[in-house]
């Protein structure tokens, strides 16, 4: 029998608050895979992109748990096909932002 993890997998959440010094930030959480945002993928990415429309705005991605190319590409596009200036990533996660701006066009 396998042992059940100890940490349950959240839905995909993006809030928003005021960091120290009153810098303006988003923080992703959950599962941002297929799985998780087929059904919510609209509302979503309607979300991301008023996140973005202010280009200080500080993006923590370090609270997502699951992470596929579908998620990221959602999120990437979002961004404008660009990073962020002020983004904190968990390092396994850098390779689909890697990835991604590798592709876009130069």
């Amino acid at each position: 029998m396998q042992k059940a993890s100890a940490t349950a997998i959240l839905d995909p959440d993006i809030r928003q608050f005021l960091a120290a010094g009153g810098i303006s930030s988003v923080a992703l959480s959950g599962a941002w895979d297929i799985r998780a945002i087929e059904s919510r993928a609209a509302a979503l990415k309607s979300q991301l992109h008023r996140q973005a429309s202010d280009p200080q705005r500080h993006w923590d991605l370090s609270g997502i748990q699951r992470l596929d190319h579908i998620g990221a590409l959602l999120i990437w596009q979002a961004w404008g096909r660009r990073r962020p200036s002020r983004l904190a990533l968990a390092p396994e996660h850098e390779i689909f932002f890697a990835n991604l701006a590798a592709a876009a066009p130069a």
